[in-house]
């Protein structure tokens, strides 16, 4: 699959999953933040060796040094993802994380209004 039918195929199912994330509650939204930022962390290794044949093929499709370096993973910036998740909250009544102890850095009335935070 060439880079732009992986890129027309992935803005599909981004805008689908974004249907599915309007209707669901606060509540809802809140925990998919949380198990998606725990599911970084827990598949780091896998996410970085994936990552390595990603840049490996970048460099073969030419792609420059700066497009490449945004494609880079590493341990940091899979962290610093996780915890932009962390770091947001979709209003519910609630501006606490359960079971934690930090407070959420933004408050956001949908979680679609928390993607220009994370990128």
């Amino acid at each position: 699959m060439d880079l732009s039918t992986y890129c027309d195929d992935l803005a599909r199912r981004a805008r689908a999953a974004a249907r599915v994330l309007a209707t669901a509650m606060g509540a809802r939204k809140n925990r998919w933040l949380l198990l998606a930022a725990d599911a970084l962390e827990k598949q780091t290794s896998d996410i970085l060796q994936a990552n390595s044949t990603d840049v490996a093929a970048a460099s073969q499709a030419g792609l420059t040094a700066a497009q490449i370096d945004r494609l880079r993973l590493t341990p940091e910036r899979i962290g610093a993802a996780a915890a932009g998740l962390r770091a947001i909250w979709v209003e519910g009544g609630r501006d606490r994380w359960p079971g934690v102890e930090i407070r959420a850095d933004h408050v956001v009335r949908d979680v679609l209004e928390a993607f220009p935070l994370l990128v």
